[in-house]
C-alpha cells in the first residue's frame, strides 16, 4: 500500500514490519526510559559563600541528625518535617518523588544512584547545604515494547520518506526552472513602426 498526493507521480509506499524493527532496533535508546530513583532527603541549608562559622554549624547540625538517623532510621520522615530547610519537601518527610539523572545537582545526584533502595547516605554536600539522602524507591531502565511505539515508528519513516521526496521533486523542479531555454525556434512577429 502506498500514500500518493492526487495527481502527482509522490506516491510513498507504507512501511513494512521489518522496516519498523530495524527503525526500533537503531533507535532504541529514544524508546527507552532512563533509571530513576525515588529519594527523600533532609537539607541542612549552608548557602556556598556562607561564613565558615555558619557552615561548620550546619554541618555539626546535619552530622547530629545523621547520627540520630543512623540509631533510628524510621524516624527519617519525621526529622525531615522538623529539621529540613528544603521547604518543597519537608512537609512530605523529606520525599522528592522520582527522578532521572540530571535533574538534581551533581553531589547529590552522584551519592542517590549509588546508594541501594532503603540505604542511608552519608553528609552529601551541595551548593545549598548539606543532604541526608535516603533512597526508597528505584525503577530500572526500561525499554518500551515495539509494539507499544510501531505507530508512532511508521509515522516516523513516512516523515522521512515523504521529506526526502519532496527534496528530490523540489531539486527536479528547480533544475527544470532554471535549465537555459532556446529560442532560436520560435518566430517572431515583425512590428513596423511608423
Amino acid at each position: 500500500i502506498a500514500s500518493c498526493l492526487v495527481g502527482s507521480e509522490m506516491c510513498i509506499r507504507d512501511s513494512s514490519d521489518a522496516d519498523v524493527k530495524s527503525y526500533y532496533e537503531q533507535n532504541a535508546k529514544q524508546y527507552g526510559v532512563d533509571e530513576q530513583r525515588r529519594a527523600s532527603h533532609i537539607l541542612i541549608a549552608a548557602n556556598k559563600d556562607a561564613p565558615a562559622a555558619e557552615k561548620a554549624a550546619a554541618k555539626a547540625k546535619a552530622e547530629k541528625l545523621l547520627e540520630t538517623l543512623r540509631k533510628s532510621p524510621q524516624d527519617f520522615a519525621k526529622l525531615a518535617k522538623e529539621n529540613s530547610n528544603d521547604p518543597g519537601s519537608a512537609e512530605r518527610g523529606g520525599d522528592l518523588d522520582f527522578f532521572s539523572k540530571g535533574m538534581m545537582v551533581k553531589p547529590f545526584e552522584d551519592a542517590a544512584f549509588k546508594l541501594k533502595q532503603g540505604e542511608l547516605s552519608d553528609l552529601v554536600e551541595s551548593d545549598y547545604g548539606y543532604h541526608i539522602i535516603k533512597v526508597t524507591a528505584i525503577k530500572p531502565a526500561t525499554l518500551k515494547p515495539l509494539e507499544q511505539v510501531k505507530g508512532d515508528i511508521a509515522n516516523d519513516i513516512r516523515k522521512q520518506l515523504v521529506t526526502k521526496k519532496y527534496a528530490e521533486t523540489a531539486d527536479v523542479f528547480s533544475n527544470t526552472v532554471y535549465e537555459p531555454v532556446s529560442y532560436t525556434h520560435l518566430t517572431l512577429p515583425t512590428i513596423l513602426l511608423v
